[in-house]
C-alpha cells in the first residue's frame, strides 16, 4: 500500500466531514484540520480512503501518537495496508513507541493486536468527552501502546517482512 505525505486541508476535511469518521475522530468537538495537517510535528499520511496523522510526542520523534482517520469505503485491507506502511516508515525513521486511543463507544477504534499493540489500562472516563446528558461510555477512552520490539515480534510485521523478501 503507497501512502503519500498530504499536507492539503482539502483532503482531510473531506475524510473527516464523512458521519462515520465525523463523530469518532473529533468527539462532537471542533477542529482544526488546515492547523493540525500544517504543524510539523504530524505527518500527515494519505491512502485511498482517508490516512494517518502521526504526531510526535517528543522532539527526536521516538514517540508518537496515532490517529486514524478513514471513510467506510477504505475499511479492511486499505486500512490493514496502510498501517503497516505507516508503521514500517515511522519505525525507520526512528520511532520507538506508539500510542493511540480506544474508545469504548467506537470498537472499530481497537487497534490491532496482531500489529503487537497492547492496552495500557483500561478504560477511564476522559475529562475533556465527558459532557451532561452523554453516555459514559461515549466518554470512555483506552491508552494502547506498540513499541519498536513488539511490532518487530508481531504477527503482521513477519508476515510483512516475508512477502517483501
Amino acid at each position: 500500500m503507497a501512502l503519500s505525505l498530504e499536507r492539503d486541508p482539502r483532503f482531510w476535511a473531506a475524510v473527516l466531514a464523512a458521519p462515520e469518521v465525523a463523530r469518532g475522530a473529533a468527539f462532537d468537538q471542533a477542529v482544526d484540520i488546515a492547523a493540525i495537517v500544517a504543524n510539523p510535528a504530524v505527518l500527515p499520511l494519505r491512502a485511498t480512503h482517508g490516512g494517518f496523522l502521526i504526531c510526535a510526542l517528543d522532539p527526536p520523534g521516538w514517540v508518537r501518537e496515532l490517529h486514524s482517520l478513514f471513510r467506510k469505503e477504505g475499511w479492511g485491507r486499505e486500512v490493514h495496508g496502510a498501517a503497516k506502511a505507516a508503521l514500517a516508515l515511522c519505525f525507520g525513521q526512528g520511532m520507538q513507541a506508539l500510542v493511540t486511543y480506544e474508545a469504548r463507544a467506537n470498537p472499530r477504534s481497537r487497534p490491532p493486536r496482531s500489529f503487537g499493540f497492547e492496552p495500557m489500562g483500561d478504560f477511564i472516563v476522559a475529562p475533556h468527552l465527558a459532557r451532561e446528558g452523554a453516555a459514559l461510555a461515549e466518554a470512555e477512552l483506552r491508552g494502547w501502546i506498540l513499541t519498536r520490539r513488539a511490532w518487530e515480534g508481531a504477527p503482521a510485521f513477519k508476515r510483512m517482512t516475508r512477502t517483501c523478501l
